[in-house]
């Protein structure tokens, strides 16, 4: 199970992505908050 926080702003979506929750293995991504940003979050959490 993966469990992702996302900090929402005007301009930006900062997201963190925990994968392994016993070892705190994380993936940070930040993207722009519209329409393309999201699609290109969706893609990455996707992979």
């Amino acid at each position: 199970m993966f469990f992702i926080g996302i900090d929402v702003s005007k301009a930006k979506l900062d997201c963190s992505l925990l994968l392994i929750v016993a070892s705190s293995k994380r993936r940070a991504k930040s993207v722009a908050n519209s329409r393309t940003g999201i699609a290109y979050l969706l893609t990455w959490c996707a992979k």
